[in-house]
């Protein structure tokens, strides 16, 4: 995809494992979370958390101080999915938002009855191998019609972390509010929840993420086709 730049060259899935699986460093997909400062000022609803990615895993190489969980929040329950949600990572257990769509908090959207956060799921990362990278990157560039009915989970949002993901759109850069400099994909979340509902119910949507090392920034955006 022009103009995408990955904070990882190398590409993961992001898989739900059973607890009895070869499980390693932690990652969890979903469920509640007490970060303060994660709430919508549009909802006063607790931001959703997505995936809490553990820094414990060094193929992140990501290492702070005082920070060992990076938490991916967003939220589909307000204006905020209606543009870029930028927020700094302040210490292990709290986050300031910097940048948000301000406006309506939603009744019943994206359906009734929708939580204030989806069920737990352990995760693991599994590289994307080269053959996977090198199609998806043709799909992005519409440089091939053959992989739809062969592959079509390289055709649409999966969970992923690093390389290049699906696209549903062309790719965005946003800038860090801190520092103004661009801000490389780090994730790639899909609708599927791990549960019987999916985040909005269009598995065309897709959830973006962006990462500043430096100012330990992370943006998000949705994405929908």
């Amino acid at each position: 995809m022009k103009g995408l730049r990955s904070y990882l060259a190398q590409g993961y899935w992001v898989r739900f494992v059973d607890i009895r699986d070869n499980f390693e460093f932690g990652h969890e997909f979903c469920g509640p979370h007490r970060i303060r400062g994660a709430t919508s000022p549009n909802s006063g609803r607790p931001l959703l958390q997505l995936l809490k990615l553990h820094l414990t895993d060094t193929r992140l190489n990501l290492s702070y101080p005082d920070v060992s969980i990076l938490p991916l929040l967003f939220s589909w329950t307000c204006d905020i999915s209606q543009g870029p949600l930028l927020y700094q990572l302040i210490d292990e257990t709290a986050i300031e938002i910097l940048r948000y769509r301000a406006g309506a908090a939603y009744q019943d959207f994206p359906y009734p009855g929708y939580p204030e956060h989806f069920p737990v799921k352990l995760v693991s990362l599994v590289p994307l191998s080269i053959e996977e990278q090198s199609t998806i990157r043709k799909v992005n560039n519409e440089e091939t019609d053959q992989v739809y009915g062969l592959r079509p989970d390289l055709c649409r949002p999966e969970h992923q972390v690093g390389g290049e993901p699906f696209l549903v759109q062309p790719w965005i850069e946003l800038s860090c509010p801190k520092c103004s400099r661009g801000m490389p994909f780090l994730a790639s979340i899909g609708d599927h929840s791990g549960s019987t509902t999916g985040f909005t119910g269009n598995i065309f949507v897709q959830t973006i993420f962006s990462l500043c090392v430096s100012c330990r920034t992370i943006g998000a955006y949705q994405q929908c086709d």
